[in-house]
């Protein structure tokens, strides 16, 4: 989950997609970003970095007066990639975006890019 005030210029997300063993899989095309709408309506716009797809932006939009204290949107990013020799297929991460109104305490969550774990 990423969280931020209403008030905060946003959040930078990057996808970084594994095989099983954790080394980077291989992407084959440009990652898909979606981020769903909360019943109230958008919580955040999103920008897509057109020279990094694996990168995207997520810029929150002000609370409705109906929402007490905050408000979610699921997000997914997908893209096909090479799992082995001769295998590709898609791969997806799910992620939650939450805008706290600005009299909640402010905090801010950095993405950071996984690393495949040191070899033994």
């Amino acid at each position: 989950m990423a969280e931020m005030s209403e008030s905060s210029l946003g959040l930078k997300g990057r996808v970084v997609f594994l095989k099983a063993d954790g080394t980077p899989a291989k992407v084959d095309g440009v990652p898909t970003w979606t981020l769903d709408e909360a019943a109230e309506g958008p919580v955040a716009t999103m920008t897509v970095n057109p020279e990094d797809p694996a990168e995207a932006t997520f810029t929150p939009l002000p609370i409705p007066d109906s929402v007490q204290a905050a408000w979610s949107a699921q997000g997914r990013v997908s893209a096909d990639a090479d799992l082995d020799v001769d295998e590709t297929r898609e791969v997806a991460a799910q992620f939650v975006i939450t805008v706290h109104r600005d009299e909640a305490q402010t905090a801010g969550v950095t993405f950071t890019e996984v690393t495949p774990p040191a070899a033994a």
